[in-house]
């Protein structure tokens, strides 16, 4: 009888382990759904194909970038597309510029969140930004630093400004 006995118990412990790996299988399945659910859909417009690279380099660790642009309005076009979360901006960029998009993107339904960067950090720079509706303004000195939690502050709804790299020094 004991037999019997040992040979239902080791049948029972097979059971649930196999029960406790298909639930880790599972759960590591949802994790890696909700990892892809939870990452931020962000577009990236810079007309400096190099410093676009970076941005996206910087970026791409924490984010989704969806789609990137050479220009303000081939970004609306993107922007209109793809629906992002958040939105990253050069100042200045051909046919439209960085704060012409910001000013646009407060008319859309969506409104994603508007981060700009840009080698101008002056506070006429960055209060032209905060009035174009821009949630975020980061200096490009600073973007390694800077512009992952501009981003992540952006879809939160909440501000971040870079502190000015002149009072870094």
């Amino acid at each position: 009888m004991s037999c019997s006995c040992a040979g239902a118990k080791t049948k029972t412990s097979v059971r649930a382990i196999l029960v406790l790996d298909a639930i880790r299988g599972i759960e590591q399945a949802l994790a890696g759904i909700s990892h892809k659910l939870l990452r931020l859909k962000v577009i990236v417009a810079d007309d400096n194909p190099e410093i676009l690279r970076r941005i996206v380099s910087i970026l791409a660790v924490e984010v989704d970038v969806v789609a990137t642009a050479a220009n303000g309005q081939s970004a609306l076009d993107l922007i209109e597309e793809h629906r992002p979360d958040v939105v990253v901006l050069d100042l200045h960029m051909p046919l439209v510029s960085g704060i012409e998009v910001a000013r646009e993107l407060r008319k859309t339904e969506s409104r994603p969140g508007v981060v700009i960067c840009s080698v101008e950090a002056g506070s006429e720079a960055v209060e032209a930004a905060h009035q174009a509706g821009a949630l975020g303004y980061v200096s490009k000195v600073c973007m390694g630093r800077d512009l992952v939690v501009a981003v992540k502050s952006a879809a939160r709804g909440e501000p971040f400004f870079s502190p000015d790299p002149v009072w870094l020094a």
